[in-house]
């Protein structure tokens, strides 16, 4: 794909122009799904390689400021080329390419996610590190928690979760605060007002990417299930961390914050099963329980010893009984897009 196609509302004319992407990333995942060939993410990754092509992204720096104008660039995004930020086209037209944006992150952080391929971590590693020499930190979310999950950003999902609280209420107070007639309320209305935050819930909790609002599904690492009440969902007073993803085993952290009740926690490959888990490597402890104030075990007085044991699963799914106010960090590994996708609940496949 040398050339986009300039027809079209929805085209490279649209005001929005690249983010044609999204329908590509879209389609492709759908595919990598229902297949199991990554290859399907080719077609947005040549689009990416065509935009970058076309932009500014190591040579910007030196250009002449009076050449970048011939070439539709703004002033701000001259500054931008200046500072060292890659910058790419959104549109394209009879007058050739324009309407010059920084490179966003968010299709790199997609197409790795199926791939699982170094080639399209580089370019989530390139624009992370221009960030930090920029402005001094990474301060794209979704390279934020692609960082994240390489244990390369600690810390991070407090950061997420406490900013997370904030736009929550921030939200609420307007809810609360609503004046006005509601027959002029248009549709910002309700999307600037709406308190459920979930982009860092999915992120965190299932190793997912946030669904996207134009018709997407939800991609992910794990999905859970209740064992004891034969639901979706975590149990009642389960925590669920995804703290790494590797092409074949992720890191994942459990804890039963319930100190008085045992928890059977059904953990999936995938959202749809579509994972399939080879063993898991898990916490074995032999320890004394001394008397303590806290109830959360990461913040015990426990004795003992601590080891590490391999189960072998191979099966789309595992179940995890958990004591009361027991954890573990599970290093689950797992075979990608090897199982036929299905809604099945764990218990009736």
């Amino acid at each position: 794909m040398n050339t986009p196609a300039t027809g079209g509302y929805y085209g490279w004319v649209w005001p929005s122009g690249s983010h044609i992407i999204r329908a590509e990333l879209t389609a492709g995942k759908v595919a990598t799904l229902l297949s199991g060939d990554t290859r399907w993410m080719n077609l947005a990754r040549s689009q990416v390689a065509l935009l970058r092509s076309k932009g500014f992204i190591d040579n910007g720096a030196s250009m002449d400021p009076a050449e970048l104008r011939k070439r539709n660039v703004s002033e701000r995004m001259i500054d931008s080329i200046r500072e060292g930020i890659p910058v790419v086209p959104r549109r394209y037209d009879e007058r050739g390419w324009y309407h010059y944006n920084p490179e966003e992150a968010y299709p790199y952080v997609n197409i790795w996610y199926f791939s699982q391929e170094q080639e399209d971590w580089s370019h989530i590693e390139r624009l992370a590190e221009v960030q930090k020499k920029v402005d001094g930190k990474i301060r794209d979310a979704d390279l934020e928690w692609a960082y994240f999950v390489k244990g390369r950003n600690p810390g991070y999902a407090e950061r997420a979760f406490s900013e997370d609280l904030q736009i929550i209420a921030r939200k609420v107070g307007l809810i609360q605060d609503e004046h006005g007639d509601p027959e002029t309320w248009v549709d910002n209305k309700w999307i600037n007002s709406d308190p459920m935050v979930t982009r860092s819930l999915n992120r965190f909790s299932t190793g997912g990417i946030p669904v996207d609002v134009r018709g997407e599904m939800l991609y992910s690492q794990v999905r859970y299930f209740d064992g004891q009440r034969r639901r979706s969902g975590l149990p009642p007073d389960v925590a669920a961390l995804v703290s790494r993803i590797e092409p074949d085993w992720i890191e994942l952290e459990i804890i039963n914050l319930n100190v008085t009740e045992s928890r059977q926690l059904i953990i999936q490959g995938g959202a749809y099963g579509e994972h399939q888990f080879i063993s898991v490597e898990h916490d074995q402890r032999a320890k004394r329980q001394r008397p303590t104030g806290q109830p959360n075990p990461r913040h015990s007085s426990a004795e003992g010893t601590e080891t590490r044991d391999m189960k072998e699963i191979n099966a789309s799914a595992f179940t995890v009984n958990l004591a009361p106010g027991a954890g573990s960090k599970l290093r689950i590994y797992l075979k990608r897009y090897s199982n036929k996708p299905s809604y099945a609940f764990p218990w009736t496949r």
